[in-house]
């Protein structure tokens, strides 16, 4: 959730303008926010289960911590790309129709399911009036995020095309921000001063995307493999030194090691040769991609629902648990987008 507009990208949904690697780093971002989200409810379980069942969920979770950087990371790609010279209404009213209105849809759709599950959960004109200011359901953040950087991106863009000859310049304003998010975060300060680092990763997409591919090398996967280590054990021992508290510092989003690792991810996508891939392989990860959005909105909802029949991570030890939760939980989310597309008028709207 990129996420929205599908990473950002159903802008190239031509055949002739599609980007191989970034259809394929979506597809991964998605399917690891499936996985984070399969995790995470045993993640917060120290201590109340065996531990080689929450190190299991350590490990997928810890793996999946760029998902959500890296959707921010294709909107920036895409979005601020010298090619994408739009009026800002029409701008606007893209981001209006490919991401609010199925924001909205599925806002609804949540509050439903809430009002169902838990009795007066809602009073209706009130939950309404709380969508402008907090999402129907926790994964839904990211929206808002997205949004505030929407509405940020023609200043953006005007910034990035005159730092284009001045590429040092454009780091340090990337460097700054994360840092400073890193910072507030650390420090326990005012969280939504520490949203100014997603602007950091939305403007990072851009710079990396932008940069020429260079030969291939072992240091990408080398580092994402090591920032993977450093997340799972690092958080561990934190947790164990709080005694037993869940400490989640190395997780955060903004955590100087995400970061890294993000970077990395993308870079390691970057030099693979999607382009040389078989068609089916291709054929398989586009659509993926494409309905990227339209998954991330809804596979909570299918989580829940395959929840209820028993299907979650700990229905077999997490290690096998987990993947297949997650795996099922995409199948049937895009199975579901796929059949809600061929409603009229709905189907504009789910994805």
């Amino acid at each position: 959730m990129t996420g929205p507009e599908q990473a950002a990208g159903r802008g190239l949904t031509d055949t002739a303008r599609r980007v191989p690697y970034m259809d394929g780093l979506r597809a991964y971002a998605i399917f690891a926010v499936i996985v984070l989200h399969s995790a995470s409810p045993m993640m917060y379980r120290f201590n109340t289960v065996a531990l080689d069942w929450w190190w299991a969920a350590n490990i997928f979770d810890s793996a999946a911590r760029s998902s959500v950087p890296l959707f921010f990371m294709l909107s920036g790609a895409l979005l601020l790309s010298p090619s994408r010279d739009e009026p800002m209404g029409i701008f606007f009213g893209r981001r209006m129709r490919r991401v609010l209105l199925p924001f909205v849809v599925w806002s609804l759709v949540y509050i439903l399911w809430k009002a169902v599950n838990i009795p007066d959960a809602y009073q209706w004109p009130g939950a309404l009036k709380k969508l402008l200011f907090k999402p129907a359901y926790f994964h839904l953040w990211f929206v808002y995020i997205l949004m505030g950087i929407y509405l940020l991106t023609p200043a953006l863009r005007v910034m990035v095309r005159r730092l284009q000859d001045r590429k040092a310049l454009l780091d340090i304003v990337i460097l700054v921000l994360l840092a400073f998010s890193a910072y507030v975060v650390a420090s326990g300060g005012m969280k939504y001063l520490g949203y100014a680092g997603y602007i950091g990763y939305y403007l990072l997409g851009y710079r990396l995307a932008s940069m020429d591919g260079g030969k291939s090398t072992i240091i990408w996967p080398v580092l994402v493999s090591a920032c993977f280590m450093v997340i799972a054990f690092g958080t561990y021992f934190l947790t164990a030194l709080d005694g037993g508290r869940l400490n989640l510092f190395f997780y955060d989003f903004m955590s100087p090691v995400v970061v890294l690792m993000s970077i990395s991810t993308f870079l390691v996508f970057k030099q693979l040769r999607f382009d040389r891939a078989s068609q089916g392989f291709l054929g398989v990860v586009r659509p993926f991609s494409l309905m990227s959005f339209g998954l991330y909105l809804s596979h909570v909802l299918i989580m829940d629902i395959i929840g209820l029949l028993g299907v979650d991570a700990s229905f077999l030890h997490p290690m096998a648990g987990i993947p297949l939760t997650a795996a099922i939980t995409a199948v049937a989310a895009f199975a579901a987008i796929l059949l809600l597309k061929k409603i009229p008028y709905l189907g504009s709207v789910v994805d």
